[in-house]
């Protein structure tokens, strides 16, 4: 099943609360997030934070085509009692909170924000009197039960005691299903979304992706009529297989769903080095619309694959990553049709993967790289990129955070320094850039990576007069 994090200031409306006083933030949708007074603190170090707090948010619509796109998870929840159930949403809110400074802020101990989220009217009549409410956890990748919400009218109104995303939904009795997804040949189909839905029903729908075996599993409604449809891929007009199918109160297995020839594609070709050999360590990278699927590769840098095709000349991008030497292929652009696909031989020569942050705070170096630590990029407002490392298993051990301009970035530009935050900074306070700017080095295609890096003397907020002489490098994956 696919997972989508993203920031809640990603796509989003903003707003302002003052932190003393407390208020609303209302959406053009129906959805308001409420703060109390005097419960907002910095989710650095728990400290208590008086400013004005900069609220994002976004509603995301239950019934909207997109749901499995833009949702993190996949539906399914731990309750209370530690009982994993799949579940049917009736909205979601993704909510962030930040303080003047850019630094993140969160719902102080013994304090309850509440939030108000609209009720679409076509599933209005079929929501309960009171419903679960869940958040996200991220490190589970799984829902976890946490309060409940009242119908308030068209809407659903609870308190939660943070923010992360947050969704109203009611469970149900299931059952596991499997099933293996291969074309005409017997070959397994990796990464095909499925969709399983209600044949009454048909937008109460669940996605999943088959694995490298073109597996799928998970858990169905109890005594239910079903369709699973093999889509394909997001973009596809019409399901490329589509199957009905009845369950009962015990687990079901489909067998192999094989798609007509006319549906898939097999892909092969080669990854090799400067000298033309064939990589022993490597993988591939194919994007299709808009999103990247990762293929193995043998150890002699060969690869072979049976993928989903929806119209003839589909187009898709190839990237062949040699992870001894750390580098990669140029994107290299693709027209595939049903049938035997060969690319021939992809080079991996001449373009780094490596990601890291080097900063040196009053004259104490750290070093932060891929995959040792924890290194990513995000949107910064609208107008700024937001690049964070940390070390892996303690987000709070050694970290640094920094965000930069974007407006007019490029390679070999000078953007302004927006923020800058570190662990050993006085209460990992955000520290105000004093007129830094970070010259970019490196600024490549979706895919690509930029690189930089920037010196000088940042001011404390929270300790005026309390300077910190910094300078960084840096090179990170963009992925937007």
């Amino acid at each position: 099943m696919v997972s989508t994090i993203f920031r809640a200031a990603d796509h989003c409306s903003f707003g302002s609360i003052n932190a003393i006083t407390g208020g609303s933030v209302s959406l053009s949708n129906g959805l308001i997030i409420s703060l109390p007074a005097n419960a907002v603190i910095r989710a650095s170090d728990n400290t208590a934070y008086t400013g004005s707090v900069n609220v994002a948010a976004r509603w995301i619509n239950p019934v909207s085509t997109d749901l499995n796109l833009v949702m993190p998870g996949d539906l399914r929840g731990l309750t209370t009692d530690g009982k994993l159930q799949t579940l049917t949403t009736y909205g979601m809110t993704a909510v962030e909170l930040t303080g003047t400074a850019g630094e993140l802020l969160q719902i102080a101990a013994n304090k309850k924000a509440t939030l108000t989220m609209p009720i679409p009217a076509s599933i209005l009549a079929g929501a309960s009197a009171t419903i679960p409410l869940w958040y996200f956890d991220e490190q589970k990748g799984i829902w976890i039960e946490q309060g409940q919400a009242i119908k308030t009218g068209s809407t659903y109104v609870g308190d939660v005691s943070h923010f992360s995303f947050w969704n109203c939904d009611r469970f149900i009795p299931y059952v596991m299903f499997n099933a293996t997804v291969t074309n005409s040949s017997g070959l397994p189909v990796s990464n095909a979304l499925v969709k399983v839905s209600l044949a009454s029903q048909p937008n109460d729908a669940h996605f999943g992706y088959t694995n490298e075996l073109g597996y799928i599993s998970g858990g169905v409604p109890v005594n239910a009529q079903l369709v699973i449809q093999v889509v394909g891929e997001w973009g596809c007009n019409t399901a490329l297989f589509s199957q009905n199918f009845s369950t009962t109160t015990v687990d079901i297995s489909l067998g192999n769903l094989i798609l007509p020839a006319s549906a898939t594609a097999e892909i092969s070709g080669k990854i090799v080095d400067c000298n033309g050999t064939g990589i022993t360590n490597g993988s591939l990278l194919m994007l299709r619309n808009g999103m990247y699927l990762r293929f193995p590769v043998s150890n002699l840098g060969t690869f072979s694959f049976a993928t989903t095709v929806c119209a003839a000349g589909s187009p898709i991008t190839l990237i062949g990553e040699d992870l001894t030497a750390n580098v990669q292929t140029s994107p290299t652009n693709f027209s595939i049709n049903a049938g035997i696909n060969n690319v021939g031989n992809l080079s991996a020569c001449t373009v780094s993967t490596s990601e890291f942050v080097n900063a040196t705070i009053n004259g104490t170096s750290y070093a932060f790289s891929v995959p040792a630590d924890n290194l990513g990029i995000s949107n910064y407002g609208n107008n700024g990129l937001d690049m964070f490392a940390y070390r892996i298993p303690n987000s709070f051990s050694q970290f640094a955070r920094f965000a930069v301009s974007r407006i007019g970035i490029a390679a070999n530009t000078d953007m302004p320094l927006l923020t800058f935050n570190s662990h050993n900074i006085a209460g990992n306070a955000t520290v105000t850039p004093n007129s830094i700017m970070v010259h970019i080095t490196e600024y490549g295609p979706i895919n690509g990576y930029i690189s930089g890096n920037f010196s000088g003397t940042l001011n404390n907020v929270s300790t005026p007069g309390s300077p910190y002489t910094v300078s960084c490098s840096f090179r990170f994956l963009r992925l937007f």
